[in-house]
């Protein structure tokens, strides 16, 4: 179909327009204490940020159509007005446009545009951007209002009935539980442990990362179904705290990481911190924590 092909075509320059459109200014201090009280886990950051990995991320669907609208091209609209139907436009789009939707915006891992959806009780990736990719034919291309509370009721009357079982599944859960347990038991994480935040990944001037200190924080809990672990923060090398999420950064490598602070900013719509008092969940596999004494 034409629509994939010019598709491929304009989402080379997506991803750059997608980095410029952020708003540079800090929320208030008051909507963003609010807001990071609500917080109980570190990977949650990303549904707060305004970007993650370098991408802003839109903050609901009226945002997200408008961000559609910039990136697609005059010619593309007049063909979509031409030529495709509402459901032939989202066909064919779900793999090109929506593809870079779901991956961009971080639908599938979580964004502040996939916690929109959940609070309107869409859930799937797919369903979130077929929805955007509908109120932008209707919007843009058709010049109409779009009824997102007559959307989300067709979608629920199609999903109604539809059963799982689960059974099996939380069997195989709970054998995994266990199994984790006995390991993590065995590597000496336990609840009172005293861990270290030894990646530069936290530290917010060049001084503290060269420095080779540790932020140190205490288990507070272990969640072994999930693989996290819950860590206050105890001690910190930095006055700011420690930086639990900088959605500035593309990708985060514990071992091969290094931050530009030439033009490093304490105060970001996108960059959060955990201060000495506070305690998140952190994900094992991240590897934020280390349980071993530093050398």
């Amino acid at each position: 179909m034409k629509l994939r092909y010019i598709s491929c075509l304009f989402l080379v320059g997506v991803s750059f327009l997608a980095c410029c459109c952020g708003s540079s200014k800090r929320m208030a201090n008051s909507s963003y204490t609010e807001s990071k009280q609500r917080i109980t886990c570190q990977n949650d950051f990303r549904l707060l940020s305004s970007k993650i990995e370098g991408t802003y991320i839109p903050k609901d669907l009226d945002e997200a159509i408008d961000s559609l609208d910039s990136f697609i091209p005059q010619e593309d609209k007049r063909y979509i007005a031409d030529s495709l139907s509402l459901d032939d436009f989202i066909g064919d789009a779900h793999m090109g446009v929506g593809l870079w939707m779901r991956n961009e915006w971080c639908l599938w891992s979580g964004s502040r545009l996939s916690h929109y959806f959940n609070n309107l009780n869409v859930f799937h990736p797919d369903d979130m951007s077929g929805i955007i990719l509908a109120a932008y034919y209707k919007t843009k291309i058709q010049g109409l209002p779009f009824q997102l509370n007559d959307e989300l009721k067709h979608m629920n009357l199609m999903k109604r009935g539809i059963m799982m079982p689960f059974n099996h599944i939380w069997r195989e859960r709970k054998k995994e539980k266990a199994h984790n347990k006995r390991e993590a038991k065995k590597a000496g994480l336990i609840k009172g442990k005293i861990v270290f935040y030894e990646c530069p990944y936290g530290c917010s001037t060049q001084e503290e990362q060269d420095s080779k200190s540790y932020s140190k924080g205490v288990v507070t809990d272990i969640d072994y179904t999930n693989l996290r672990i819950k860590v206050k923060l105890i001690e910190s090398i930095s006055p700011y705290g420690i930086i639990v999420f900088d959605g500035d950064l593309y990708a985060f490598d514990k071992d091969n990481f290094s931050r530009d602070f030439t033009a490093f900013q304490i105060n970001s719509p996108c960059r959060f911190y955990m201060q000495v008092g506070e305690e998140y969940w952190f994900d094992l596999e991240k590897e934020y924590w280390d349980w071993d004494t530093p050398e």
